[in-house]
């Protein structure tokens, strides 16, 4: 009984090691290789010291993942020719607008806050002919200052006529952010793209650095 026992206990001791050899084997990346096939081979036989005879002399240790891929921030320029203007409301004025669709980061369009409660916005549209399909995410990159009371979103249209109305951020108080993308992803198609903003004045200027109909701050 006890020589029975102990060769049991032998034999699963065996069958466990064969076992981790395979799990730290396939930790380590050696699933492909022929020494990994003929293991498993051995495995199902139950040649369980051949299994870890065979990984014997192998670096099992664990790869190293790899490191998490970070993307950019990007922006589709809006196409030459595209034109930008204020949309109408009460006190709502802009300068250098022209500066939101020159396919540079490094110039921008100016809401000065002053104008911005009740709404303020800027409205890029594309050259005659040119129409983006849904599914994109069109918006702008922009810099703005704390905010108090605020709204961001993004509205698009198509001949003049509104198409999706598309809320991006509201809140009591946001921190100051710089060249960070407000977007959102659309059902229509569309050739013109409005940014507005809505916030309590006095806290700094907007700008609005680049229009894009498709844009993303990465990660």
């Amino acid at each position: 009984r006890m020589l029975g026992f102990g060769a049991i206990d032998q034999n699963n001791f065996r069958r466990n090691r064969a076992a981790t050899a395979l799990w730290m084997a396939e930790r380590a990346g050696l699933t492909g290789s022929p020494a990994y096939a003929g293991a498993i081979a051995s495995m199902q036989q139950g040649a369980w010291n051949t299994v870890t005879s065979a990984l014997r002399g192998f670096d099992l240790t664990p790869l190293t993942p790899p490191a998490p891929i970070t993307l950019p921030p990007s922006c589709t320029f809006m196409p030459a020719g595209s034109t930008v203007q204020a949309t109408p409301c009460a006190g709502c004025t802009a300068s250098d607008e022209a500066l939101s669709v020159d396919g540079k980061f490094d110039t921008f369009a100016t809401l000065a806050p002053a104008t911005l409660e009740g709404g303020g916005a800027l409205r890029a549209t594309a050259p005659a002919g040119t129409v983006f399909a849904g599914g994109s995410i069109p918006g702008a990159f922009i810099d703005r200052p704390t905010m108090v009371d605020f709204q961001i979103g993004v509205r698009t249209y198509l001949a003049g006529q509104l198409q999706e109305d598309l809320p991006i951020l509201t809140g009591d108080l946001g921190s100051a952010e710089d060249h960070q993308f407000y977007g959102a992803r659309t059902a229509k198609p569309f050739d013109a793209i409005e940014l507005y903003v809505d916030m309590t004045p006095g806290t700094g200027d907007v700008h609005v650095e680049e229009f894009c109909s498709e844009g993303s701050n990465g990660g």
